[in-house]
């Protein structure tokens, strides 16, 4: 086989590669703790900051040693042992299951949790010109890309800016909104502390 030079034809189709968010992420961390030589505060990954101790790690192991099916596949679609029963009675002390009109759904990650809001506030249907939600920036974007490119609502960035303290500022929404000229947005969606702030409201 003919090794493909610069200026092939089949060269040429090859779009440059590049690297996902994440790797620039850590690219940039190596970058900042080279030059300053001092560790930096990661919020961006949601990674652990240590390793997990000893109980939970053997935990761990027990379970991906084990035969257990279920334990192998995408567990949010399985509610094993009834987790989110569990977990929402853990947190809030409610049993949800007492109350025909409610429902839970375990979601890991905020990901697949902002993804599905946007469905569950009906902005598929009707007419979408006149959805306008609110999101922050800089944030982990995924309302935005759901929002604006994928269910073609109009979208109004609410920006976090260093002189607030990336906190969330009324005067900065208020202003945003005024340059869209909206005056009232059909979903406002906040989630802090979230990515890359640590500091805000929900």
């Amino acid at each position: 086989m003919a090794a493909l030079t610069d200026d092939s034809p089949r060269r040429r189709r090859i779009p440059p590669s590049g690297i996902n968010l994440f790797q620039l992420i850590y690219t940039l961390i190596r970058d900042y703790e080279a030059k300053v030589g001092q560790p930096v505060m990661n919020l961006s990954l949601g990674n652990p900051d240590l390793v997990p101790p000893e109980p939970v790690r053997e935990l761990r192991a027990r379970h991906q040693r084990g035969t257990r099916y279920e334990l192998h596949t995408y567990a949010e679609d399985n509610n094993l042992d009834r987790f989110c029963e569990g977990m929402v009675q853990a947190f809030t002390g409610l049993d949800y299951t007492q109350f025909p009109h409610l429902k839970a759904v375990p979601i890991p990650g905020i990901k697949t949790a902002t993804a599905l809001l946007p469905l569950a506030c009906g902005m598929h249907l009707g007419d979408r010109s006149n959805f306008h939600v609110v999101t922050n920036l800089p944030a982990y974007d995924v309302m935005g890309t759901w929002s604006a490119s994928y269910l073609a609502a109009k979208r109004v960035v609410w920006p976090l800016s260093p002189e607030d303290g990336m906190a969330l500022s009324v005067p900065r929404l208020e202003d945003a909104l005024r340059k869209a000229g909206v005056e009232r947005p059909a979903l406002v969606f906040v989630i802090r502390p979230g990515n890359p702030a640590s500091r805000g409201a929900t």
